[in-house]
């Protein structure tokens, strides 16, 4: 049989879907869009991150399977990894899309790690209401990025985008902290260090290991250590952070795919159909059938 999995979209999905896009290949791109992308009809798992801002109208769509309604001025920022659903939008719907690579993002942007804390509060709250003038401002950059990356004849584009993403990244940082003044620039931490390696270990890892002591002896560290440094950085201890990414891939395959749910426990490793079972509705409330027909 074949694997089914939450579909995955990547840069040059968006390329093949998209009429007008502007964009370097698999790097990064930008397009307005005023009509449904079907791409993301069904929760999708992003390989890139993305930034929209709704221009005007409304839109309704979920992020990670919470629920959003965006409407003129807001901006919100999808970081890759997340699972993302389109639901509605009004007729009148017009928003700007920035999306760029992880490879272009890292190569970008080597200080990035400043900004945990407000990209921490971003996956707990997408959207961002903007000022006409933070509006402008962002939209600006992104009229010049599409200027210098149409210029085909020049040699040096990628590394004009580059440097011209650099300073958006910034800017959007800056305006992002104006609405959360609590969150300011930090600078990198072991503790970040510690976090950062985690998460990335359980992107990598959580359909096969649910447990601390895994994570923390490839961090050579003790179980007690990491859970304090997690839980210290970000108020979730890690053993949650691990539960959460299961859970949330749970509820995908659950609500996109047509594997029954012993093959859902079978593609997260659990032992028996019983125990992640018993493991869901301990996290949700709900058994895995009674999710499925909600």
């Amino acid at each position: 049989m074949k694997e089914e999995g939450v579909k995955k979209v990547n840069m040059s999905i968006l390329e093949t879907e998209i009429d007008l896009i502007t964009s370097i290949k698999n790097d990064f791109a930008i397009f307005e869009n005023s009509s449904d992308l079907s791409v993301l009809d069904y929760p999708s798992r992003l390989e890139m991150g993305m930034m929209a801002i709704c221009l005007r109208g409304t839109t309704r769509m979920s992020i990670d399977l919470k629920e959003y309604t965006f409407g003129a001025n807001d901006m919100v920022i999808v970081l890759a990894d997340q699972i993302v659903q389109q639901h509605q939008r009004s007729d009148d719907f017009l928003c700007c899309v920035f999306a760029v690579s992880i490879k272009f993002a890292q190569e970008a942007i080597l200080s990035y790690r400043q900004f945990l804390p407000t990209l921490l509060r971003i996956k707990e709250d997408p959207r961002i209401p903007l000022k006409p003038e933070e509006v402008v401002s962002v939209l600006e950059y992104c009229s010049f990025l599409r200027q210098r990356v149409n210029m085909r004849d020049n040699c040096f584009r990628r590394e004009i985008a580059k440097s011209l993403f650099h300073a958006l990244f910034y800017e959007l940082g800056n305006i992002m902290n104006r609405h959360a003044p609590a969150v300011g620039r930090q600078v990198k931490t072991r503790r970040d260090e510690v976090f950062e390696q985690f998460i990335h270990l359980v992107r990598d890892h959580y359909k096969a290991q649910r447990s601390v002591t895994f994570y923390a002896d490839k961090l050579c560290l003790t179980p007690k250590h990491l859970s304090n440094v997690v839980k210290g950085l970000t108020g979730k201890s890690a053993g949650a952070w691990i539960d959460d990414y299961v859970i949330l891939e749970a509820k995908a395959l659950l609500k996109s795919t047509t594997l029954t749910i012993l093959q859902v426990s079978e593609a997260l490793n659990f032992a028996n159909q019983s125990f992640f079972g018993k493991y869901f509705k301990q996290h949700t409330g709900v058994s895995p059938t009674q999710y499925r027909r909600m």
